[in-house]
């Protein structure tokens, strides 16, 4: 998830669904470069929209287990 407030973001989903905060990486200017929360078995990765960066509705990224 990219956001605008990626910290109040984590807090949220730790609170709302009883996330497990795993880690947040903050930046030299205070913004999260990388965070990450596990809700049930799933791993939600995100961070802060950079300033020159234009503002999209979200990449997601899905990991699933290997079918072989």
């Amino acid at each position: 998830m990219v956001t605008d407030g990626t910290g109040a973001f984590l807090d949220f989903v730790a609170r709302a669904f009883d996330g497990e905060e795993l880690g947040r990486v903050a930046t030299e200017d205070g913004s999260i470069g990388h965070g990450e929360i596990r809700v049930g078995d799933t791993v939600v990765l995100a961070f802060d929209r950079r300033a020159d960066r234009p503002v999209v509705p979200s990449p997601l990224r899905v990991f699933v287990a290997d079918g072989r």
